[in-house]
């Protein structure tokens, strides 16, 4: 995945909850492809990241993204994760987690990428997609990817 393919999938995500499509089904559907497509993106790699101070992106409101969200995705709830991946082998507890703050948190994140995609430097926004991956929405990409498969196939 390119650069300017990588811009493509985030503003595709970001108007998927702004704006939806045809029916609650292909809102899922293209949640899920979507989703993928995020995945491949972490690929894509800052060339550079300086000591340019960029302003930050400004803050949503987090009530009306997560309005939107479950306008878009009215089926989608709750589910299960275990407390623990790498640690308490087959003894860990069962949490819950939520597809809807999945898909709140991943838009959010996105949203800021996309503002420093425009308005500082696409590298400057490259470098935070892939920070943010690595210590927050990265997580909630791949719990909702399980979620979303299960949701979809069965378990």
């Amino acid at each position: 995945m390119m650069k300017d393919e990588l811009k493509i999938v985030i503003d595709e995500l970001i108007a998927l909850i702004e704006t939806g499509t045809h029916s609650i089904k292909h809102n899922e559907s293209r949640l899920n492809g979507l989703l993928d497509e995020l995945a491949v993106g972490i690929r894509v790699k800052s060339t550079t990241f300086g000591n340019i101070e960029y302003p930050d992106p400004p803050e949503r409101n987090q009530k009306e993204l997560r309005d939107l969200v479950c306008s878009r995705f009215p089926d989608y709830g709750y589910y299960n994760i275990p407390e623990s991946i790498l640690w308490k082998i087959g003894e860990s507890e069962v949490i819950v987690g939520d597809a809807i703050d999945d898909i709140v948190d991943i838009t959010n994140d996105l949203s800021k990428i996309a503002w420093r995609w425009e308005h500082n430097d696409p590298d400057d926004a490259i470098w935070h997609f892939y920070r943010d991956f690595v210590s927050h929405w990265g997580l909630h990409l791949r719990s909702l990817q399980l979620y979303v498969h299960l949701s979809r196939y069965g378990e």
